[in-house]
C-alpha cells in the first residue's frame, strides 16, 4: 500500500460530501427545525400589525356599482315575463362588459388605460335576479369609482349593446347603485414567502455547520474516508447503530448481521495473505486503546475456523490489562507468551492450550512485563512465530495500540500480515494515519483495516 502521510490534513471529495450530509443529518435537521420555529414566533410577533394594516400603503382601490338588466313591457307581455327576459339576459350583460369594446369606452371616457378586464374587474351575477355587481379595481380612489359607474353609460355608447330586443321585449343595462366609494386593497403579507426564506437560510446554515463540525470533528467516521486519507484498503467493517458500547460486545450469532462482516474479511485475508505451504500469521493492532480489537480478534478466529481451519490466538499484549484468551473456557493456570519468553526451557507445547470452542488454541499473556520490548524482538519471539505458523492454518496476535507502546510495530515485522482497528467513534484519522505510517515504516505488511463502529446510512439504519 502506499504510504500514508500522517501530516496531511482531512480531506473531503465529491463522493464524501452525501456522507457527510447523511452522517450529520439530526444536526442539519435540528438547525431546520429551529429556523421553523423562528418564521412561526415572526409571524406570531408581527401579525397585529398586519391585521391593523395602518403601516402598510394600499396597492389599489375597489369599488363596486349595482347594475340591472331592465326590461320593457309592451302590449301582450305580462310582467313576470319581463322579469323572466331580463334575468336570463343578465349573464349575456356580464359577458359584454368584459368585451374589450366596453373596455376600450370605459378607457375613453375616464382616461386611464385599463390593463385587462380579467385584472380591473370583478363582475358577479347573483342567481334568479336581473342584477349584475360590478367591483373595480384601480390604482388611486377617483379611477376606481368612475369605472365602477361607468360601466352603464360605455355600453349604452356601443351601437346594439344599449338595448337588447328580445321578440316583443327591450332590455336595457340600467345603474341602480352607483358606486360612492373605494375601499382600500392592502397586499396580504405573504406568510408562505417567510417561511420559504427562513427554512432556506436554516438549510443553508444546517449544511454549512455540518460540513464545518465534520473538519473540526477530524474522526474516521466511515471506510470511504478512512480509504481516501489514508490509502489502505478496508478488509471489514462493522455499522455503528448508535449504542453506547461496542456492537460486538461477545460473539456474534450465525444468524447476526455483523458475522456477514467477519466472514468478508476472512474472504480478503485469505486473498491478501498467501500461504506459502504453511499456516497464515496475522497481528491485529490500533492506534489507540479502548477501539474493539480484542473483541474482534476473537470474532474473527471464530469466522475462520468455520472452513475447518484450525487457529492459534496469541495474547501479545505483554504490558496491557486485554485478555483475549478470556473469550473462550479453556483450563488456564499455565505459563504463557511472557514466561515462554522469558524462560527458554519452556516448549510451544507448553504455552498452548485448547479451548470449547472447535479449532481454537490460546496461548495466554502470562505474567505482565514492564519491559517487554526486547522479548517482542528477541529471536525467541521469531522463531516463535515461525513454529506457530507451521502447527495452524492461522496465528492471531492481539497486539497492544501503537500510540502506547512500540511493541506492535516491532511484531509486524516478524508477522506475515497486519490488521489496523479502526473505530468509527474513537479513532481520529490523523492517529489512524500516525499508527499505518509506523507500521509500514517499521517494515510491516500493512493488509488494511477493519472499521469497527464506522458511521454508516443513519436513515437506512432507523428502517431497520
Amino acid at each position: 500500500m502506499a504510504h500514508p502521510d500522517p501530516a496531511s490534513e482531512p480531506t473531503l471529495d465529491g463522493s464524501q460530501i452525501w456522507g457527510v450530509l447523511l452522517l450529520r443529518w439530526r444536526l442539519i435537521a435540528a438547525i431546520v427545525l429551529a429556523g421553523l420555529l423562528l418564521a412561526i414566533i415572526q409571524q406570531v410577533a408581527t401579525a397585529p400589525e398586519s391585521d391593523a394594516k395602518s403601516s402598510q400603503a394600499p396597492t389599489s382601490y375597489s369599488s363596486t356599482a349595482s347594475y340591472m338588466a331592465v326590461t320593457t313591457s309592451v302590449e301582450g307581455i305580462s310582467t313576470e315575463e319581463a322579469v323572466r327576459v331580463g334575468q336570463s339576459l343578465a349573464p349575456t350583460y356580464g359577458t359584454l362588459m368584459r368585451g374589450p369594446s366596453v373596455m376600450t369606452a370605459l378607457t375613453a371616457m375616464t382616461g386611464y388605460e385599463i390593463p385587462s378586464a380579467a385584472q380591473s374587474f370583478s363582475i358577479t351575477v347573483p342567481p334568479d335576479t336581473a342584477l349584475i355587481w360590478v367591483t373595480s379595481s384601480a390604482p388611486d380612489e377617483r379611477t376606481a369609482i368612475a369605472l365602477a359607474n361607468g360601466m352603464a353609460s360605455a355600453m349604452a355608447t356601443l351601437p346594439g349593446l344599449g338595448e337588447i330586443n328580445v321578440g316583443p321585449v327591450a332590455t336595457r343595462l340600467e345603474l341602480v347603485e352607483a358606486a360612492t366609494s373605494a375601499t382600500p386593497v392592502i397586499a396580504p403579507t405573504r406568510s408562505i414567502n417567510t417561511f420559504v426564506l427562513f427554512i432556506s437560510v436554516a438549510m443553508f446554515l444546517g449544511v454549512l455547520t455540518a460540513f464545518v463540525v465534520e473538519w473540526v470533528d477530524g474522526r474516521a467516521n466511515w471506510p470511504g474516508q478512512v480509504e481516501s486519507e489514508t490509502g489502505m484498503v478496508a478488509i471489514g467493517r462493522l455499522e455503528h447503530r448508535g449504542r453506547k458500547t461496542d456492537p460486538v460486545s461477545m460473539f456474534v450469532t450465525s444468524d447476526s448481521s455483523d458475522v456477514e462482516a467477519f466472514r468478508q474479511a476472512k474472504a480478503r485475508l485469505k486473498a491478501g495473505l498467501p500461504t506459502a505451504g504453511r499456516g497464515r500469521s496475522l497481528m491485529v493492532t490500533s492506534a489507540d486503546s479502548g477501539e474493539g480489537k480484542t473483541t474482534i480478534v476473537a470474532n474473527l478466529a471464530d469466522t475462520l475456523t468455520e472452513d475447518g481451519s484450525s487457529v492459534i490466538v496469541v495474547s501479545s499484549d505483554l504490558r496491557g490489562t486485554a485478555s483475549v484468551e478470556s473469550y473462550w473456557d479453556h483450563a488456564g493456570g499455565g505459563p504463557g507468551l511472557s514466561e515462554y519468553l522469558t524462560d527458554k526451557s519452556l516448549t510451544v507445547d507448553d504455552i498452548i492450550e485448547p479451548t470449547t470452542r472447535s479449532g481454537v488454541s490460546i496461548i495466554q499473556r502470562g505474567a505482565t512485563l514492564s519491559a517487554a520490548l526486547p522479548m517482542v524482538d528477541s529471536e525467541r519471539m521469531a522463531e516463535l512465530v515461525k513454529e506457530l505458523t507451521n502447527r495452524a492454518d492461522w496465528t492471531l496476535f492481539d497486539a497492544p495500540a501503537t500510540s502506547q507502546v512500540s511493541d506492535a510495530q516491532r511484531l509486524a515485522a516478524r508477522v506475515d500480515g497486519t490488521l489496523l482497528i479502526v473505530d468509527g467513534v474513537h479513532s481520529t484519522l490523523s492517529s489512524v494515519k500516525t499508527a499505518a505510517g509506523q507500521l509500514v515504516d517499521a517494515g510491516g505488511n500493512l493488509v488494511g483495516f477493519f472499521h469497527n463502529r464506522y458511521r454508516g446510512n443513519p436513515v437506512s439504519s432507523l428502517l431497520r
